[in-house]
């Protein structure tokens, strides 16, 4: 799978603003407002990644962070939450690419 500029730079302006970040601390606002070499320079990563089967831990690390269900409810009840993965954005945008493959 080769990837270039045009399809990391349609990935990147389906990203949402004001999310959180992974572990990188990398935010979907940096890449939309970074330079225009930026799409290409990550097309060549990306594709790097397939040919060579391999992601770096970074971009497969997560934060599991706990968010209350129902807040009039038990908030001491572990039923009550449901777990939010924070991911690099990065990963987010090769699973954009990568869906929007599949897909054609």
């Amino acid at each position: 799978l080769t990837v270039n500029a045009n399809m990391v730079k349609d990935a990147i302006e389906d990203l949402g603003l004001n999310k959180s970040c992974g572990l990188d601390g990398i935010t979907a606002e940096h890449l939309k407002y970074a330079s225009e070499r930026l799409p290409y320079l990550l097309g060549l990563c990306i594709t790097s990644f397939f040919i060579h089967g391999f992601l770096p831990d970074s971009m497969l690390s997560v934060i599991i962070v706990p968010v209350i269900k129902d807040k009039a409810g038990n908030i001491n009840s572990k039923d009550n939450y449901r777990p939010i993965a924070l991911a690099s954005i990065i990963s987010k945008v090769v699973e954009i690419i990568m869906l929007d493959r599949m897909e054609k």
